[in-house]
């Protein structure tokens, strides 16, 4: 049975350890919450009042946790042009026993009109014997790797070359995503699991053959964009970039940044906005 995923989420969760992302150092916009729970809040991302962020990047803060407007998406960091969301639900999983093997899949579908896209910074990852996993976005073009134990001993703490374990990069995608994963009866009892997560943030172990729906706790980026362009129209600037910030095109926008020896947030001005020569 099909999961599908629009700004929500439907698949069991799991659990590892998350590693530390390059977190950005801007700030809030003054007045406005700068923190929800520990997760620092940067503009053009804001809480509360309209005033407080650019349209699109509004961050709910339900119970000290932000999530995504509209969504229970959980944010877990802003990064530089990216956010860190928890996608533990957004495992496909298949135990072929007592069947004699099983398809499952999982889709992930973000609105047109969201600022954010699926980030090559991810890679997908299968887990089991006589497993094949894979992802497309279009349902016409897929990228599968496989993996298979011929015996016990095949099976490598750390390694995902193919025994127990196989991965490969993300190719670059928009905003949809459906992961599959098909499990056929192996000599080593287990279940299979396909899965996104951010590049490096996975160790396989052995143990995740039988329970990782039981014990991960997954993450994977976007990458985000503010609309439009930095091209200037009637003399004026196009872009929201601040004083002693530049402004760089992106395939879905733009995004700002400060000049070399400045530091601050790019996209607001005065004593908030890129600041000094460092």
């Amino acid at each position: 049975m099909a999961a599908f995923f629009y700004f929500s989420i439907f698949i069991p969760l799991s659990y590892f350890p998350l590693t530390e992302g390059r977190a950005i150092d801007y700030t809030a916009i003054a007045g406005c919450p700068n923190k929800c729970g520990e997760v620092e809040i940067s503009y053009p991302f804001g809480i509360g009042e309209p005033r407080c962020f650019f349209k699109g990047f509004e961050v709910v803060c339900i119970q000290n946790i932000p999530y995504l407007p509209e969504s229970n998406l959980q944010l877990l960091k802003i990064l530089q042009g990216e956010v860190s969301i928890n996608s533990t639900s957004f495992i496909a999983q298949t135990c072929p026993s007592p069947a004699p093997f099983g398809t499952e899949a999982s889709r992930f579908l973000l609105p047109e009109t969201s600022p954010y896209t699926i980030s090559i910074s991810n890679q997908f990852i299968a887990i089991g014997c006589s497993t094949t996993g894979g992802i497309t976005e279009n349902e016409v073009s897929w990228m599968f790797c496989s993996s298979d134990c011929p015996t016990k001993e095949s099976v490598v703490n750390g390694s995902c070359e193919g025994h127990g374990c196989c991965t490969e990069p993300l190719p670059k995608m928009r905003k949809n995503l459906i992961i599959f994963i098909e499990g056929y009866q192996s000599s080593i009892s287990n279940c299979s699991y396909g899965f996104v997560v951010e590049d490096g943030r996975y160790m396989f172990k052995e143990t995740d053959l039988l329970d990782f729906d039981k014990t991960a706790n997954i993450s994977m980026n976007l990458e985000w964009s503010i609309g439009g362009s930095c091209l200037y129209q009637t003399g004026e600037p196009a872009h929201i970039c601040g004083s002693n910030a530049t402004c760089s095109d992106t395939a879905e926008g733009y995004r700002c940044k400060c000049l070399d020896g400045y530091g601050g947030n790019p996209y607001l001005n005065g004593s908030q906005g890129c600041q000094g020569e460092l």
